[in-house]
């Protein structure tokens, strides 16, 4: 068996594991002689544990965010779906009007997680002129907020 960190005894036919993420074993069979006759891959899944990461968490209006999934291998459903062009995917790229929280459900068959993550949407920037005829050397008051 390899790897053989976690495994008791990798010279026996049945063997326990209990890794603590998702692990691909390889089990390798020989006779007498030496010659290899059969070879399998066993892949141990573990329940998805899920985090999200952001490109940035605070944009303009309108600005993409790359949101991707931090799990162990899964099946994975983004919401809200609006102006998502695949809700299945690890990565995501995002582009907020508006502040918004976004879901991301994963699951395989070992269990589901879920976790969600924020994309605040700063106010767009007002200028306000006051609107008049002024005479040179005088001011005028700009006011500007956002």
């Amino acid at each position: 068996w390899k790897p053989s960190g976690g495994v008791d005894n990798i010279d026996e036919p049945i063997i326990n594991v209990r890794p603590n993420a998702t692990k691909t074993y390889s089990l390798t069979a020989e006779n007498y002689c030496g010659e290899v006759v059969a070879t399998s891959e066993i892949t141990v899944l573990t329940v998805p544990l899920v985090n999200i990461s952001a490109s940035d968490y605070t944009v303009c209006s309108g600005t993409s965010v790359t949101l991707t999934a931090i799990s162990s291998p899964a099946n994975y459903l983004w919401t809200p779906a609006d102006g998502l062009v695949s809700i299945n995917t690890s990565k995501v790229a995002v582009a907020p009007l508006s502040t918004t929280t976004y879901s991301l459900h994963a699951s395989n068959i070992c269990g589901e997680g879920d976790a969600s993550i924020e994309i605040t949407v700063l106010p767009a920037a007002t200028v306000t002129v006051n609107s008049g005829e002024i005479c040179f050397g005088d001011t005028l008051l700009l006011q500007s907020s956002g």
